[in-house]
């Protein structure tokens, strides 16, 4: 009986430690994919970061160039229209500050938050975009100055134009149909700018003075409804990422 007893506590022991074995290794499979989806998450985290300090950096040189011409010109000049410039362009520095801010917190977000932030974010770097530019253009009171910011400006719309085209070669059958369409409407747009940009270079300064606000209407919403686009597509894009990583699954 004795022998038998020492046997039946030895098997439960050896089944007791087998079974802390099995959720050992459970915990440790467990903990694993964690890590590993966590990893996916700071990866993909850190890729939109990046992305988002590209399009910033544009927007960061323009800043600085408008510091500089409003120090060399605002204060000596003292007119009224240069104050709305300075005021307009404290307000520009705030935006981004906040931008700065919601980068901040995006890098100590939860994934769920993370998708509210990018969202606001771009949202708030769309209209950052537009004071940016309108500032830019409307800053360049003289007829050769404003010629020749707006065609910086659609240079840089044709990158982006560019930019969306390639990013629809690479969505969806669905998705890349509609880009299309917008990429001819945006690419009709600008090549309407572009004419009427031409007319003002070789306008008088009365035509000038009549044909400037319809151009920097024109050119910011170009680039705002560009911007847009490539928003939309890279959020398209995103959950298509997830899905067909078969680890998030």
């Amino acid at each position: 009986m004795k022998t038998l007893s020492m046997t039946l506590s030895t098997a439960v022991f050896a089944v007791f430690i087998l079974f802390a074995g099995c959720q050992e290794a459970g915990d440790a499979d467990e903990a694993s994919t964690e890590t590993a989806e966590n990893g996916e998450v700071a990866a993909e985290m850190e890729d939109m970061e990046q992305d988002f300090e590209q399009v910033f950096q544009g927007i960061d040189n323009d800043i600085e160039a408008l510091g500089q011409e409003f120090e060399q010109a605002g204060e000596a000049a003292g007119d009224e229209m240069q104050q709305e410039y300075q005021e307009q362009y404290q307000e520009i520095q705030q935006q981004r500050q906040e931008l700065d801010n919601q980068m901040n917190q995006l890098e100590q977000a939860s994934e769920e938050e993370a998708a509210e932030l990018r969202a606001n974010i771009r949202q708030n770097r769309r209209e950052l975009q537009q004071n940016v530019d309108r500032l830019v253009l409307e800053a360049a009171e003289e007829q050769d100055e404003f010629v020749a910011a707006a065609e910086e400006r659609l240079q840089r719309l044709d990158s982006e134009i560019n930019e969306l085209q390639q990013q629809a070669q690479m969505a969806e059958n669905e998705m890349e149909a509609e880009t299309r369409e917008e990429i001819q409407e945006l690419q009709q747009q600008r090549d309407e700018l572009q004419q009427q940009l031409e007319q003002a270079e070789q306008a008088t300064e009365e035509e000038f003075a009549e044909m400037r606000s319809g151009l920097v209407d024109g050119i910011v919403e170009a680039r705002s409804e560009t911007a847009q686009a490539l928003d939309e597509m890279e959020e398209g894009i995103e959950p298509n990422r997830e899905m067909s990583n078969p680890d998030n699954q």
